[in-house]
This record gives structure tokens, sequence and C-alpha cells, in this order.
């Protein structure tokens, strides 16, 4: 899964960059257009707000005794950033609890001229009726694309062992991972897959009229046409375990910065939380464990959302 910002393109300024020279996003920059909401997220979704924290360059290190040592003016601005980003929209008090469709649906019915999204989510986008294309994010300092991998996984211990792995050694072959290529947005696991040509896309659909492929009983897809643009964004992929976090850190961190966000608390007290809260941390806690990690079994990817 990768962080893209998707435009419109009647409507957004957002110029399409490569990531080395990407958009820098300051506080003064809110990247709104005049009477319409600029970058529509939800800000506080465990696949966002990560974002702007990675692309601060931020790692977070621990003493010697394994607390977490605050990263002072550089969380700072990573947390400001966010927050004038927030504050830009007219609907951010909703944002920060509402689901996370939100977005795309208000996208969807052209009230926003662009939004955050991820691959995964553009599949909510295939049958638009107007054209679309996607850019690689604005960044604070460093491009930064968050990534999540998609993974089946097989208990060695399931009464239907050999059915399960039949299944998912169906799921991640070329077959299967051709029809995510051809019938989604998603980007396939499989290489040979994901560099196939664009079949079944289309980059304009016009309302009423079948295409070739809706003729001979396939489904189209309204297709933008930098769909292929994460080969690109590849150097700048970053997972949320880059920062160094136990899950539990990380559910904390982000009390706090809506908290900051919310403006219920200045910064000086979201820092004093956060201080008080990490400095009692048990430090015998790995930072790369994962419910998952303990499971039993074979972990195989089966895409990138």
């Amino acid at each position: 899964m990768t962080n893209t910002c998707v435009l419109s393109e009647a409507s957004s300024r957002w110029s399409r960059a490569a990531p080395s020279n990407g958009t820098t996003v300051t506080e003064e920059d809110t990247l709104v257009q005049p009477g319409m909401p600029g970058a529509l997220s939800n800000p506080a979704s465990h696949h966002r707000w990560p974002l702007f924290l990675l692309q601060s360059g931020l790692t977070f290190e621990r003493d010697p005794a394994g607390r977490l040592a605050i990263l002072g003016s550089r969380l700072e601005r990573s947390a400001r950033a966010c927050r004038t980003l927030i504050h830009s929209q007219p609907q951010f008090p909703v944002l920060l609890t509402e689901a996370e469709a939100f977005a795309e649906e208000l996208f969807r019915q052209e009230k926003v001229s662009s939004l955050i999204t991820t691959y995964f989510n553009l599949n909510r986008l295939t049958d638009v009726t107007f054209p679309y294309d996607i850019a690689p994010l604005p960044h604070v300092s460093v491009p930064a694309t968050l990534l999540v991998t998609v993974g089946l996984a097989v208990r060695a211990d399931s009464p239907h062992l050999d059915e399960t792995v039949r299944l998912v050694d169906y799921l991640t072959s070329e077959d299967a991972q051709r029809l995510i290529r051809e019938q989604t947005l998603s980007i396939p696991a499989c290489r040979k897959a994901a560099e196939l040509p664009e079949t079944g896309a289309r980059s304009t659909v016009r309302p009423g009229e079948p295409t070739a492929e809706q003729e001979a009983g396939e489904a189209a897809v309204n297709r933008p046409p930098h769909s292929g643009l994460y080969r690109e964004l590849i150097p700048s992929f970053r997972y949320s375990s880059d920062l160094h976090l136990t899950p539990d850190e990380h559910d904390h961190l982000l009390l706090q910065l809506k908290q900051f966000w919310m403006g219920l608390q200045d910064w000086q007290e979201t820092e004093k939380a956060l201080e008080t809260r990490f400095a009692h941390e048990d430090s015998n806690r790995d930072p790369e464990a994962h419910p998952l990690a303990e499971a039993p079994g074979a972990v195989r990817p089966s895409g990138r959302r």
C-alpha cells in the first residue's frame, strides 16, 4: 500500500514531480483550492499520520535503559505540519473520527479537488465518470511513501493444511496476480504480473458509452494515466516500523498528537505527556514485535495495498 495524492485534473494545482524534487509542505502552504478543500484525508488513520513523521526523517532512538528519546524540534515540526493540513479542511473535526472511505466518497462526488489515499483505496474510484490522475505526496523534509505489505498466513497446525496451502499457492500464482493487475488498481506482488501492459484500462469514461472490454463481457477500470507511478516511488518506500515504536508507543503517540491537532493541549503539554509516559515504558519490549509474529506458520506476500 502506498500513499499517493489523487488529483482531479480540472481543479488541482499540484504538479506531478519526481520524489527527489517533490513539493515541500510548509506551515504557510496549506495547498487548498479557493472555495474547495485541498488534500482531503483522514489524518488520524494508522495508514496516514506516521507518514508525516517519516517525511521529517524521524527515527525514534532509545537511551541505554531502552526508553524512548523524544526528538524535540523534528517531532514538533512534523506534528505542526500535520495540524496545518488538518485545519486547512473545513471538515477537520469530522475527519479525525470518520471512516477511512469518507474522503474517497467526497472525491467521487467531485466535492474535493484532491485527496491523500492509497492504491488499495483507488479501487473505490474504478468506475467514476471523470478523468483523474495520481502524483507523489508533497513532503515535509524527506520524500517518504508509507508502505504496508499484505500477506497470507498459513497456520502449521491447521486441520486443513493441504487445502489452505493450495489456496495460498493459487492466490500468489502468476495467473491470480495477473487478475489483480488487470481488474483492480492494486499493486500485484508478482513483478511479472505488475509489469504487464495495461489491458482493460481506460483513462476517460463517457457515461452510457460501453467500452470494448464491456462489450466483450469484461469489467473496465478507470485507470489513471500515471497508475504505474509507484515504480518511481520505490526508493522512497518506508514502513511505519521504521519509526522503531512498539504498538503501545505507537498508539500513545497518536493519542497525544490527536489532542494537539484538536487544540486540546499545546505542544509543551504534548511533549511533557510523551516524556512522562515513555520514561516509564518497559525497556525490554521489542519495537519490531508484532502480534502475528508469534503465530506459527509461514507468511507469503500477496500484494501491496
